[in-house]
């Protein structure tokens, strides 16, 4: 694992100002280009994730995500105490919502059902449609998600990102961008740094997210893969 002491050292040498007491960036700029870029690296990745589930309400289709979601990236709607009641949401943007049913927004009693899609509503808000019923909001049913979260700053030099640890080498070359496109003024290597950063991810993202999903299904007992959802459930 890569802390942000060893980040900032490797960035450094990429730069080539090793020097802490000759050189244009003070640790506490390059720190701040390291949560930057673990930021960034965030949302190609779509990495890291949480899991949470929400009881479903009657004729309620909006819920709140925690404050630091930036994607839904997967959902599941049912009771997980029922043999084959979970079944998966398609998760849509509102345009495409409004393709399929221009009157999602309706809240009159004959517009509530099974919910089958989710969309972003806004950035805290999550929209379920149709709206679910009576039948549909009995306790046990859930909206089981699972949603991409910001990563946390990294408060001292001994913190590690919350990323996997393969994507941990392409942060300092996201600050080596920063700094060529900022006091080091060099167009051609800033954006060239960018580019490395950007398609290093994309060939990488698909392997370590398989990596990651098998291991999701293999840890915990029997008990607990027989009741959980490919990538797991978190229970309330």
């Amino acid at each position: 694992m890569a802390t942000r002491a060893a980040l900032r050292t490797t960035a450094r040498e990429l730069i080539q100002q090793t020097d802490e007491a000759n050189t244009d960036f003070t640790n506490s700029e390059l720190n701040a280009y390291i949560d930057e870029g673990v930021k960034f690296l965030a949302t190609i990745v779509k990495w890291p994730r949480d899991k949470i589930d929400v009881q479903a309400v009657d004729g309620t289709g909006a819920y709140t995500l925690p404050t630091d979601a930036i994607l839904i990236w997967n959902c599941y709607f049912g009771d997980v105490s029922v043999s084959g009641d979970v079944v998966p949401l398609d998760v849509m943007s509102e345009a495409e919502l409004a393709v399929i049913n221009p009157s999602w927004l309706d809240e009159h009693a004959n517009a509530k059902g099974t919910p089958k899609r989710i969309i972003l509503l806004d950035r805290t808000t999550i929209f379920i449609e149709p709206r679910p019923d009576a039948d549909s909001s009995v306790s046990g049913k859930k909206i089981i998600l699972t949603y991409v979260y910001s990563p946390a700053t990294l408060g001292n030099d001994t913190a590690e990102p919350d990323l996997p640890l393969t994507f941990h080498d392409l942060v300092p070359i996201f600050v080596k961008h920063k700094c060529y496109s900022g006091k080091l003024k060099d167009s051609v290597l800033a954006n060239a740094a960018m580019r490395e950063v950007i398609e290093k991810a994309k060939v990488l993202d698909p392997i370590v997210t398989r990596e990651h999903e098998l291991q999701s299904m293999y840890w915990g007992t029997r008990e607990d893969l027989e009741g959980d959802l490919d990538r797991g459930i978190v229970s309330t």
